[in-house]
């Protein structure tokens, strides 16, 4: 007979329970003394214990989100396909509505989109067209406008989505710069196509999508038309390789002419992953998104939200400031999407009670001034911001997914392997990044101004834009910290805290030098802003003076409509917020100012003017700061030529 043994005996347990606490003690100390160690010697020092423990708590929460969470939904994902996504978001979620027209209330469901796609694909199939093939999508912001690049995508068309904003030169460059074969064009958009003689093009195959206005062109073919008699089954998919270009996404154009930049399957999957993660959203989210679609952050990181998630999307085709909130209140909204010039339109418009009558939790976007978070959040009740930074070509990016205001992000103290980027020191008028006496990059430490570069390698790779090479070098630096590696560079200025905060100050070519001191045009719009009241916005760039050796700061003041402004006391008030080395030399005001479609204003164009009577629009008003009397002047002949031969002291 087997002894019995007696597992419930109080004090074994007790003494199991005693040996299992003393190793987890043991674990628990060693643990310590390597994050606080860790600490010390990424930090140069322990500041103090609230430091380490605020440290240590929110690296090792997000370690923890990184490793259980982002990192396996990432490595599941990442091989598929943007379709393949989408196919088993439609499997989950088939008679849900996936994109609602904010204006119509005209709807698609999951299944009408993947019907819509197989349609496509087998359309352009059919016709001819093969993988490697590009098509440029010239649409307005309609529910089908992703899926229309998805359904060519599925049998490996490549997709150039053009800004349907763009005319003239602006438009033929983009056209031409990549060798398309066919081209979508809305029919309301039809006009401009013409003025630029592309209808009658025998090496372009037409398609007019049809939203309603009548084709001006009878060898145009209507795509609803052809797709009629397209079949409804999935086709063969192409399977794209992971730095296979998908689709072109140009760039906004504000510093240059537009650059198509390629979008390989592994970028476009990391939007379409990450972000949602990132926001945390779940599928009973609703999403607003009223951003240009054929741009970065309306057409990839919100088509994540229904292509991943099965989050319902509400698309407006243009943004209204007027109508925001209330189609959010209309729609059940928690979800929406920014650029930082939103913001501005928004916070300008009267108070009204929608303005917390809504559910919108969450904010996704870029662009947004640390200066403008607390009023957006106080005003509009918005618990969390996430504002993320990254170039639509880069090889990396921020996302403030720690709540910090103003923030565009963090950088791991205790895990740094998790970081995709780093800032160097750079030259902030150039650009060029400054090095050491073994001609190595410097990391910024923190209350450094500096640039954020991403190193390139098989996991960050920059892919450069079409037929571009030498815009495509300009972005890269080699040998930065050992011979042989290269960096993608953002031409972007940033900074970080003590904590490995990071906030944004101002692009490259923006901040410049004047009597000696680095000026952000960032810091004396956003004091301009609040200091004229008729202002719609301003903005601020350099101008070179004759015999002045550097840039004096000129500021572009866009009225109001319907109110005038006013030098009296400008000057004065300037000088009781910024230093004497900030104040504009120049201010002109006017109301005519392009824009880029996602609402950035184009600085070179103003650059290129300058502060010339002749160049500049005959009904804006410029005036110059008169040293000597500490105010500004109306700009006249006279002493435009006096500032010309360098005989005005500035």
């Amino acid at each position: 007979m087997e002894p019995k043994t007696d597992y419930c005996n109080p004090w074994k347990v007790f003494g199991y329970m005693s040996l299992l606490y003393f190793f987890y003690s043991i674990f628990g100390i060693l643990l310590s003394f390597l994050l606080v160690g860790s600490l010390v010697y990424f930090t140069d020092g322990l500041k103090d214990l609230a430091f380490a423990k605020r440290i240590i708590i929110r690296d090792c929460f997000w370690f923890w989100k990184f490793a259980t969470v982002f990192i396996p939904k990432t490595i599941k994902n990442i091989k598929k396909t943007p379709n393949q996504m989408v196919s088993e978001t439609v499997q989950r979620h088939p008679s849900k509505k996936a994109l609602i027209d904010a204006e119509t209330g005209r709807s698609l469901t999951f299944n009408d989109i993947q019907v819509f796609i197989n349609k496509i694909a087998n359309l352009f199939k059919s016709s001819g067209y093969k993988p490697g093939d590009k098509v440029a999508l010239l649409i307005d912001n309609e529910l089908e406008y992703v899926p229309l690049w998805l359904g060519l995508n599925k049998v490996g068309i490549q997709v150039g989505l053009i800004n349907y904003n763009l005319h003239g030169k602006s438009l033929e460059h983009c056209l031409t710069v990549v060798d398309f074969k066919g081209i979508i064009c809305s029919s309301s958009l039809e006009e401009i196509l013409k003025d630029i003689g592309f209808l009658n093009k025998p090496e372009y195959e037409i398609f007019i999508f049809d939203d309603g206005k009548t084709s001006i062109d009878s060898s145009s073919q209507n795509l609803q038309s052809l797709m009629e008699n397209a079949s409804i089954e999935a086709p063969e998919e192409y399977l794209f390789g992971l730095r296979e270009t998908c689709i072109l996404m140009y760039t906004s154009g504000s510093t240059g002419r537009p650059k198509a930049a390629k979008m390989t399957k592994d970028k476009i999957m990391r939007f379409f992953i990450l972000f949602p993660l990132l926001s945390n959203l779940q599928s009973d989210d609703i999403a607003y998104n009223t951003l240009p679609l054929y741009h970065g952050s309306g057409g990839l990181v919100f088509a994540s939200q229904w292509c991943f998630i099965g989050c319902t999307t509400i698309i407006r085709k243009k943004f209204s400031a007027s109508r925001f909130f209330t189609d959010c209140i209309k729609y059940d909204v928690s979800y929406v999407g920014y650029i930082g010039e939103l913001w501005k339109y928004l916070l300008s418009q009267p108070v009204r009670d929608t303005d917390r009558q809504h559910k919108v939790q969450k904010a996704l976007g870029n662009g947004l001034r640390s200066s403008m978070v607390p009023q957006v959040k106080e005003r509009f009740g918005i618990d969390k911001i996430f504002e993320f930074y990254g170039a639509t070509e880069g090889n990396c990016g921020l996302v403030n997914i720690d709540n910090v205001s103003g923030s565009v992000g963090f950088y791991f103290i205790l895990f740094p392997f998790f970081n995709t980027s780093c800032l160097v020191k750079a030259d902030v008028e150039t650009g060029e990044i400054i090095r050491n006496e073994n001609g190595r990059a410097i990391l910024c430490k923190p209350g450094e101004v500096g640039t954020l570069i991403g190193v390139i390698n098989n996991k960050a790779n920059f892919d450069g834009y079409v037929n571009n090479e030498k815009e495509t070098n300009k972005k890269l630096r080699r040998n930065l910290f050992k011979e042989g590696d290269s960096a993608f560079i953002s031409g972007d200025l940033l900074v970080m805290d003590e904590y490995r905060n990071v906030f944004f100050v101002d692009r490259i070519g923006d901040t410049f030098r004047w009597r000696g001191e680095n000026v952000a045009t960032t810091e004396v719009e956003n004091i301009m802003s609040s200091v004229v009241s008729t202002a719609e916005d301003v903005v601020v760039y350099p101008v070179p003076i004759p015999g002045e050796g550097g840039n004096a700061g000129m500021a572009y003041i866009r009225e109001k409509e319907n109110q005038q402004f006013s030098i009296k006391g400008v000057a004065q008030s300037l000088l009781e917020e910024l230093p004497k080395y900030a104040i504009p030399m120049f201010i002109r005001v006017g109301r005519n100012l392009d824009q880029t479609g996602t609402f950035k204003y184009q600085k070179s164009a103003l650059k290129k003017e300058k502060y010339d009577l002749k160049s500049c629009n005959k009904d804006d008003v410029i005036y110059v700061y008169d040293v000597t009397n500490k105010d500004y002047v109306i700009l006249d002949a006279e002493l435009q030529q006096n500032i010309e031969d360098g005989n005005m002291r500035f």
